[in-house]
């Protein structure tokens, strides 16, 4: 272990910063931490490169090609590929006018609009892309109708996308999180795991302690519930409730003349869920599948890659399928849109098998983790990890501009730094670390505030387009909401830190009603301003 441990992951940050180009960025930290392990041999840097990139792909444990496509890192990839698709086959389809026609018959004001855009955002909770995407789509015309403001809706799709999909057991985050804490050194086999659990496992007991998340969720519903407005976003639904869209009611009209009905809507994602729910269920050795296992253990036993690719493909099919039956698509626009899709997810398919590139070389050529535990074990004291972790990954995001990316780098360092810090002997069973659970979480709640008010990520530039936003007015709107989140948050992870016995029942309480009364408390101070003003 040395100084130069960190010249890698430094040097991600930095470049990704400068140039906003995370893949290459990654890849000049993969070349930079394969020169240091190899002490500048140019033929051993590319050895030790290629290594690490088929172990990260595990194909290099594959004995035929099904067996290569079916392991757990590459059906991760695949997975992806296919939501990419079937998130493209939804939008390019007649889908979001049916629900736009069948809203008709329950929104009648304001708040129903508004709550309709939860519900749907629930609904398609199971990417990030498809939810920022397809609500803004659908939800426009319908909030034009009923005078919300674009920056209102843009926040409400932004802000239950990512932080919904990082929760969510069967989303494209989980797939990819669980990813990430395989290549961290999870694993339920020994071998060259640092820790032994499931890791769909770990990733489910992390749920409760995502605090960002999930304190930003009932944030949303409670602002839109209470009719809760402040801020620039007061000005902005100040201004919208002087005016209907007239072009907005024209728009519905017309298009509630096309043929289509609310089941194209709905089998896109039933067929989905009920795919990953049998997957789930047959690969965990669930009784009414032949095996012994209870519903909990055979989900919690599950082969999570392999269920949520089998799922994705048989939803992309059915789906595809159902659309040329009913001629919204024919054979010829199949081609396209299986590009468009896979073109969708490709940068997030790059940046992941490169970071698990990257991850490999830190944790077990230079160690960084335990370096870096080294370090800060005798001047930060253990109960701050997590808010420390929170902090950073929030402060990371910022600088590379990718959430998958940040908890890609973050994650395998702060297990490698957990380990180190506790002197524990490895392997060892996953849950005797201690703040283990609380620091992962930390790290995806991080990414997550990052992709939710920076103005570059992903997410926020599709949430600002499909409502038809200004981009900057959006990221200004959503801002001063984010904030109570953010510091409740900080204080939960301070308490889960300080208090870890009591579970995340606490901190998440203590956050969740934190964050409600800092929300209130900013909502009267703007209506007294305002007062004062007048």
């Amino acid at each position: 272990m040395s100084p130069l441990s960190l010249v890698p992951p430094l040097a991600v940050f930095i470049i990704g910063f400068i140039t906003r180009r995370m893949r290459f960025a990654l890849l000049v930290g993969i070349v930079i931490g394969a020169l240091i392990s190899t002490q500048v041999d140019l033929l051993m840097s590319v050895q030790l490169v290629l290594h690490h990139f088929m172990h990260a792909l595990e194909l290099d444990q594959g004995e035929s090609i099904t067996s290569v496509i079916l392991n757990d890192r590459m059906s991760i990839l695949i997975c992806l590929i296919f939501f990419g698709i079937l998130t493209e086959i939804i939008c390019e389809s007649n889908a979001a006018v049916a629900f736009q026609n069948y809203s008709r018959s329950f929104v009648s004001d304001k708040r129903s609009a508004e709550t309709s855009c939860i519900l749907l955002s629930f609904l398609l909770c199971i990417d990030d892309y498809l939810s920022a995407i397809v609500v803004g789509s659908v939800m426009r015309p319908i909030a034009d109708r009923f005078s919300i403001a674009r920056a209102k809706l843009a926040y409400l799709c932004n802000s239950l996308s990512s932080p919904m999909a990082a929760v969510i057991p069967f989303s494209s985050w989980s797939a990819a999180i669980v990813g990430i804490l395989m290549e961290s050194g999870i694993s339920e086999h020994g071998g060259e795991a640092v820790l032994i659990g499931s890791p769909y496992g770990v990733f489910l007991n992390m749920i409760p302690y995502t605090l960002y998340s999930l304190v930003l969720i009932v944030s949303v519903i409670f602002i839109v519930r209470k009719n809760v407005s402040f801020s620039l976003m007061k000005q902005c639904e100040v201004e919208a409730s002087s005016h209907v869209s007239s072009k907005a009611l024209c728009q519905n009209e017309s298009e509630g003349e096309l043929n289509t009905s609310a089941f194209d809507f709905t089998l896109p994602i039933a067929s989905l869920l009920t795919g990953i729910l049998l997957g789930f269920l047959y690969s965990g050795g669930y009784t009414l599948f032949g095996g012994e296992a209870t519903f909990v253990q055979a989900i919690l036993s599950a082969k999570v890659s392999q269920s949520l690719l089998m799922a994705t493909l048989a939803a992309t099919v059915i789906s595809l399928a159902y659309y040329l039956a009913r001629g919204t698509y024919t054979l010829r626009d199949c081609p396209g849109l299986i590009v468009r899709g896979s073109l969708l997810m490709i940068s997030a398919i790059l940046m992941l098998a490169l970071t698990w590139t990257l991850t490999g070389l830190l944790k077990d050529e230079l160690h960084t983790g335990a370096y870096i535990a080294s370090l800060i074990g005798s001047w930060i004291p253990f109960v701050l990890l997590p808010l420390i972790v929170f902090w950073l990954t929030c402060g990371g995001f910022f600088l590379i501009g990718s959430a998958w990316g940040t908890m890609a780098i973050l994650m395998p360092i702060v297990v490698s730094m957990l380990v180190a810090m506790n002197d524990s002997l490895v392997p060892q069973d996953v849950f005797a670390v201690p703040l283990l659970l609380p620091t992962l979480a930390a790290v995806v709640s991080g990414s997550v505030f990052g992709n939710h008010v920076s103005l570059i990520s992903d997410t926020s530039l599709m949430a600002s387009t499909s409502t038809n936003c200004n981009t900057l007015e959006h990221f200004k709107t959503k801002f001063m909401y984010a904030l109570p989140v953010f510091t409740s948050s900080s204080l939960g992870f301070l308490i889960a830190g300080i208090y870890p016995e009591g579970g995340a029942i606490l901190p998440l309480s203590v956050a969740m009603a934190t964050a409600i009364a800092f929300t209130m408390a900013w909502q009267q101070i703007a209506n007294r301003q305002e007062a004062f003003s007048l």
